[in-house]
């Protein structure tokens, strides 16, 4: 297994194409092309899964804001709407139905599941 100086510039690279977007399995396959062995590709990868898993939470961090917000504003949208003697049902049912799908997708995000 290559030391951690000879490492250092692959994982530099891999850092780099994270930061551009590249997936797990792109970084993965860049890292083949360039002729690495695996146990070498393993600890690189390994490096680089606190970033995705960093990316991940703060993505399922933002879905969970965005959906606490969908569900607190159409709380406050079937108050009025009840009070107004208007149709409540789109309010109630769908930001609701949005709110909690968000909710519940930012949940599992930010747990790593």
């Amino acid at each position: 297994m290559e030391n951690t100086l000879t490492l250092e510039p692959h994982l530099s690279n891999a850092r780099d194409w994270f930061s551009h977007g590249d997936s797990q399995d792109t970084i993965l396959e860049k890292l083949q092309k360039l002729g690495l062995d695996e146990p070498t590709r393993d600890v690189i990868m390994k490096e680089m899964s606190s970033l995705f898993m960093e990316k991940k939470r703060q993505n399922g961090i933002r879905m969970i804001i965005i959906g606490a917000l969908f569900l607190v504003v159409g709380f406050f949208l079937t108050v009025f709407l009840f009070h107004a003697n208007q149709s409540i049902d789109f309010v109630m049912y769908g930001m609701t139905t949005v709110g909690a799908s968000l909710l519940l997708y930012g949940l599992v995000n930010v747990l790593g599941w």
